[in-house]
């Protein structure tokens, strides 16, 4: 009886290779369109948001380099 390795299920590997790969897009371009000015945790904006990411991208986006640093 062949024993399966520690790899798993292959298809499972390629559907969370492809949420990684998207996630790690979606917050690079949310930094990468990071604005002072948009609505974040250390900014109360009132005007429209400017982040590629929406909304979410600039919480993300400004949470990460508060954290991280520019």
């Amino acid at each position: 009886m062949a024993r399966k390795g520690k790899d798993g299920n292959p298809l499972l590997r390629e559907i969370g290779g492809i949420l990684l790969s998207g996630t790690a897009i979606y917050i690079s371009i949310s930094l990468l369109s990071f604005s002072p000015s948009d609505p974040s945790f250390n900014t109360a904006g009132t005007g429209g948001v400017s982040n590629w990411g929406g909304r979410v991208g600039a919480y993300v986006a400004d949470l990460l380099l508060t954290s991280i640093g520019p």
